[in-house]
């Protein structure tokens, strides 16, 4: 649920994205906080790629490859030794300059972890697509590819770092994207959320956080500064701007201006600063923004920082959101939603009714009888 402001025409938080997922969208498997962002770049996408046809280069066929079995799935279709270790220390590579140097043995572990689970949900949903009889072309194969990779990235290329032909790396695509096809089809079914559905789920935010429809008052302002420092007395900086301001009054461009004179970053857009609200800016700043008028040259403005000269662009006054501003992006949200545990949902069932042995921890799942499909609710 969205804790901040509902702001319109913006695409709103209020539940998680179902984004581009797919069965080889891994995330941050380490499980701890390390220096650098997990965030997925084009690298991390291709060794992703590269990680997963390894992932499917066994998983799921029915027979051992050399080496123990680590996953049996209902005694017939067995998880390698050496397909989890390959998949492990591909995985491990694409994230290994993310993880500190004293948590290594801690991320491997937890990589390991992902990967058994990652393989086991492979391997099922493989046999779902078989028993559905889904398939793909190559035109498809390929486009899913260029997606996987941003187009920056070619076949060839992510098969040699996979050391398997080309041939066998595009059967490995095929067989995800066959995976994709297979949950694509459980998402069709899903119903649209109506009108009333999003009102309702307006209702439910604005009970749980009265504040998130109160927009505050804002400004749109430019300002040139003269910053006071080592380099610059107090007395040089004041004349500096006040020559500046008279320029302005005489009907110089501000714009300008602020490239020319001013010692704030933001003299590159002219000296525009962009919208804020109060508690924003220091308070003498704050201040001559809120209580300018639109267009005017204020007065000289000293700060901390040094003297400005502001000019305000827009003022946007205190309001409430009303459901039409938002309708659109919360049916979005909850149609994202919705999907996101569509698919959820139906990998829960499929893993439920299986017979999954781990033979590395060990621990075997009884098969139960999948749920009654609920959804949506909208959508649960």
């Amino acid at each position: 649920m969205i804790a901040g402001e509902i702001r319109p025409n913006k695409v709103l938080d209020l539940m998680p994205e179902i984004g581009e997922n797919t069965p080889l969208n891994f995330q941050d498997v380490s499980g701890s906080t390390t220096q650098k962002d997990y965030t997925m770049k084009n690298s991390r996408i291709l060794a992703t790629v590269v990680a997963g046809a390894i992932g499917l280069l066994f998983a799921g066929t029915g027979y051992a490859a050399d080496g123990d079995v680590s996953v049996l799935i209902d005694k017939t279709i067995e998880i390698t030794k050496a397909d989890v270790d390959a998949m492990a220390d591909a995985m491990f590579k694409a994230y290994e300059a993310s993880i500190p140097s004293n948590q290594v043995a801690e991320a491997k572990q937890s990589i390991r972890q992902s990967v058994l689970k990652q393989l086991t949900i492979q391997a099922l949903l493989k046999r779902e697509c078989d028993k559905e009889s889904i398939a793909v072309t190559d035109e498809e194969r390929d486009a899913f590819f260029t997606k996987m990779t941003g187009g920056k990235e070619s076949v060839t290329n992510v098969a040699a770092q996979s050391n398997m032909s080309v041939e066998k790396f595009q059967a490995l695509l095929s067989t995800n994207l066959r995976i994709e096809k297979l949950l694509e089809s459980k998402i069709a079914k899903l119903p649209e959320p109506t009108e009333e559905d999003a009102k309702k789920k307006f209702t439910e935010i604005i009970e749980s956080n009265p504040e998130a429809v109160k927009v505050p008052e804002s400004v749109e302002a430019a300002h040139i500064l003269v910053k006071v420092d080592e380099t610059t007395k107090d007395e040089d900086a004041k004349k500096k701007i006040e020559d500046i301001r008279a320029k302005l009054v005489a009907g110089g461009d501000f714009a300008e201006l602020a490239k020319t004179s001013s010692d704030c970053p933001s003299k590159d857009n002219g000296g525009n600063l962009g919208s804020f609200g109060r508690g924003q800016m220091v308070k003498e700043f704050e201040d001559a923004a809120f209580t300018q008028e639109i267009g005017a040259i204020g007065d000289v403005v000293k700060s901390q920082f040094g003297y400005h000269v502001v000019k305000v662009i827009a003022k946007k006054p205190a309001s409430e959101v009303k459901f039409d501003d938002v309708k659109s992006e919360i049916m979005l949200s909850l149609k994202q939603q919705g999907a996101k545990n569509v698919r959820n949902e139906f990998i829960l069932g499929v893993e439920k009714a299986a017979q999954i042995e781990n033979l590395e921890a060990p621990v075997v799942s009884e098969p139960v009888e999948a749920p009654a499909r609920q959804l949506p609710a909208w959508a649960e």
